[in-house]
């Protein structure tokens, strides 16, 4: 039974259309593939006229690799013309006819690239390069660059290339980068992840280094990383023991199941698009329960919610930061411990520290 609360409807919401893709890469925290069962095109154009019903503006449709869906357009069409849509993509199966369809429906389009060419095909796979970039330059013919971002994992593989991914960008005319790390959930906590996983002095040069590009190239280059911002002004408040600047931290770390949630590839809701369907209950599915009724009402909603209540019983007890961060990235914690108690993500900057210091 979904229990009864009060929260607002999510201003933003993730719909992974798909748990395929054409691409295997290393790092991808969903581990998608091209053997997953998807929801049938009714399904999908059902929810996506709910959305519509529940008043949500802005959707973000990604996956997998939304495009290796056949009915993609059909889908998409099913949206009210009022709703802005956003695309995750690897770029690699955009043609022509897709090209002049994003175009026409979709206020931004995020395609990831991981480096130069040999870098990113060592990552995404041999000629994955060349058909994204082959991707890009179609979608260019239709769509001003202004609305196309770049996403970029950064991982030991290619921190050294940032500043060369940078320029072949920009000779293909695009402004706009986002450098992220990879999450240690999904395919990358299944394997050996020493060429992925970041330590803290790869971080602090990251940042850094993300820093000294945004000076030398101005207003030339568009370069959004909050995540590496807030790691070093962090590391600085505690490196120094005054904890400065601590106020323009949030309260609490992403907006993940306050406001905004994803519906997974099989029906079922979730706070944040890296939960799988076993964080769920079997009424959390949109097929069998309303996106405002699992919103406002889910048990797992509700619990995710309750931070402050949670007891937290790892290395965070003690820490002086708990009642602003929470244990940091929530997703990543119940992926390693299925419970929402131990909650030391592995990003803890006070963690690393501390293990450096011993």
């Amino acid at each position: 039974m979904l229990e009864k609360n009060s929260f607002s409807l999510p201003t933003n919401l993730f719909l992974s259309i798909t748990n395929r893709c054409n691409l295997k890469c290393p790092h991808c925290y969903l581990d998608s593939s091209a053997q997953y069962n998807d929801l049938d095109t009714k399904a999908w154009i059902k929810i996506a006229r709910d959305t519509a019903k529940a008043k949500i503006f802005s959707i973000v449709i990604t996956g997998g690799e939304p495009l290796v869906r056949k009915d993609f357009i059909d889908i998409i069409e099913a949206f009210d013309i009022w709703q802005t849509l956003k695309l995750n993509t690897n770029a690699t199966l955009i043609n022509d006819k897709i090209a002049k369809f994003i175009a026409g429906r979709f206020l931004t389009v995020m395609v990831s690239i991981d480096g130069p060419q040999l870098i990113h095909d060592s990552i995404r796979g041999k000629g994955s390069y060349n058909k994204t970039v082959q991707g890009l330059k179609m979608l260019m013919n239709y769509l001003d660059k202004s609305k196309i971002y770049i996403n970029c994992t950064i991982s030991k593989k290619n921190a050294k290339y940032m500043e060369q991914t940078i320029n072949d960008m920009l000779s293909l005319g695009i402004n706009n980068l986002m450098f992220g790390e990879a999450i240690n959930v999904g395919r990358l906590d299944s394997q050996d992840n020493d060429q992925f996983s970041l330590s803290i002095i790869d971080k602090l040069y990251i940042a850094n280094k993300i820093k000294f590009l945004q000076n030398k190239y101005g207003k030339e280059i568009d370069i959004s990383t909050d995540y590496f911002e807030d790691y070093i002004n962090l590391f600085k408040s505690i490196t120094d023991c005054s904890y400065s600047g601590l106020s323009d931290i949030p309260l609490i770390n992403c907006g993940a199941g306050f406001k905004s949630a994803a519906i997974l590839y099989d029906g079922y809701m979730v706070p944040c698009n890296m939960l799988s369907q076993d964080f769920c209950d079997d009424e959390d599915n949109v097929l069998v329960n309303s996106i405002e009724d699992i919103w406002k009402h889910s048990r797992r909603f509700i619990q995710w919610r309750d931070q402050k209540n949670i007891k937290i019983s790892d290395i965070c007890t003690e820490c002086d930061l708990k009642s602003r961060c929470y244990g940091g990235c929530r997703a990543e914690s119940y992926y390693k411990y299925k419970n929402l108690k131990n909650r030391c993500d592995s990003n803890c900057i006070i963690n690393e520290v501390d293990k450096q210091i011993i």
